[in-house]
């Protein structure tokens, strides 16, 4: 496991001051109750979305059962897919969504590249 970020969300308002690091197996959440990871095997995807007010229908058909970590109700945030799990769908807000997206998507480009690939043998 990586011991230094690639990208740091550092502790805001929206964010309730927790902070959100991205490293090159996994994502950190540092909430109010403790440390948070999700390889990044485990991501099925990432999006931006506005705030929960502006788009209320897309998140009760999308996210029935997940995990709010902060202020997306009132700010753009981003919806995290799990591949597997009971909560499939992390909501949380950090510093500047798109940029935390956008680097989030290089590291998991990366990481499925460096992947050593299971082959069937037949």
């Amino acid at each position: 496991m990586s011991t230094t970020p690639i990208y740091v969300s550092d502790c805001t308002k929206k964010s309730l001051w927790q902070k959100y690091e991205i490293y090159d197996d996994r994502i950190e959440f540092h909430t109010w109750l403790g440390v948070f990871k999700i390889p990044l095997d485990q991501i099925d995807q990432v999006e931006v979305h506005p705030p929960v007010l502006k788009s209320l229908r897309l998140h009760l058909r999308k996210c029935p059962l997940a995990i709010k970590l902060d202020t997306t109700d009132l700010s753009e945030h981003l919806v995290l897919d799990k591949k597997t799990g009971f909560v499939r769908h992390v909501l949380f807000t950090p510093e500047d969504p798109a940029e935390f997206k956008r680097i989030l998507d290089q590291a998991l480009a990366s990481f499925s590249q460096h992947r050593p690939e299971t082959r069937s043998a037949g």
